[in-house]
């Protein structure tokens, strides 16, 4: 494993582990903590969030798998007082939402039943974060931490990282939010996790496919991005043979990709804004592509 440092202008710079959020790639720590209760009996795809958390009785509620592969026709998040304040401030609009209203959101939200279209959830994941927290008794942050020193994650977790960098989302310990977009890492800590993605049996159910969901917009198509199924949080690249993910913050974005049958992985950190010249993303799928040799490195295709 690998990794090169730059700055401004594509400057190197010396190899330093730097702290960056992990946004919304986040979502692989939760989606692994799920697959962790599931391998220990704890929690079971198919059954309905209800199983878990004291919901009202109704004909229909969400599985753990439709929370997982955005297909629960919630929405990407719904609108909390908390939020007012926060964007009249200039500050996470997640901030301060506790598990105990993304609960009480699924209790007076109520969804015909169906099966719902991929539709990318925020509030999904948090509300897999109220779940886990279910099962385990403990707070969420608690529980990434924990998990992550089991791992052997030793920079990665929630308000006991290194923070070296500047700009960092504020969030609350306590936010339900986190499980979605609030964990920060550093690269090596997430090429070790893609390697334990990669190689180690007990995660190889989370890169298998639960949803086609066929979302290839035209600029994605461009850049040879694809998300053709879903798996637990993991985008598949049918195509390119890749499974991925990709978030962004108002300051940071990363980009996580791997190929299962060359065992091959690229990661990419950037503490810029979103919308910063090219996208981690669109990088990240390039250089995967070039090493896993389905274009050469002039661009021309194998």
């Amino acid at each position: 494993m690998i990794y090169q440092v730059y700055g401004s202008n594509s400057k190197q710079l010396e190899h330093t582990k730097h702290t960056y959020e992990m946004a919304s790639t986040s979502k692989i720590i939760t989606a692994a903590l799920v697959n962790k209760a599931i391998n220990e009996g704890k929690i079971n795809l198919l059954d309905e969030i209800s199983a878990y958390i004291n919901l009202p009785t109704r004909n229909f509620y969400p599985t753990i798998a439709e929370l997982l592969t955005h297909t629960s026709g919630y929405k990407s998040f719904y609108f909390e007082s908390e939020m007012l304040f926060n964007g009249l401030i200039d500050r996470n609009i997640y901030y301060g939402i506790k598990s105990k209203k993304i609960v009480n959101r699924a209790r007076t939200r109520s969804l015909p039943m169906d099966a719902y279209d991929y539709k990318y959830s925020n509030y999904g994941y948090a509300l897999l974060g109220a779940v886990l927290e279910k099962v385990y008794d403990k707070d969420y942050t608690t529980l990434v931490n924990e998990y992550a020193k089991e791992l052997g994650l030793k920079n990665t977790g929630i308000g006991n990282t290194n923070d070296d960098l500047r700009r960092y989302t504020k969030w609350d310990k306590n936010d339900a939010y986190l499980a979605s977009n609030g964990i920060k890492t550093d690269v090596m800590d997430t090429l070790n996790l893609v390697n334990l993605m990669m190689n180690d049996p007990s995660f190889a159910g989370m890169s298998q496919s639960i949803r086609v969901i066929g979302e290839d917009s035209s600029i994605n198509k461009k850049y040879h991005i694809n998300m053709d199924d879903i798996g637990m949080a993991w985008n598949k690249d049918n195509t390119n043979g890749f499974v991925w993910l990709s978030g962004t913050s108002e300051n940071y974005s990363m980009y996580i990709g791997f190929s299962p049958e060359t065992k091959k992985a690229v990661v990419v950190m950037s503490n810029m804004p979103r919308n910063y010249r090219i996208s981690s993303t669109i990088m990240g799928t390039r250089k995967l592509r070039e090493i896993t040799g389905v274009i050469k490195k002039n661009g021309t295709s194998n």
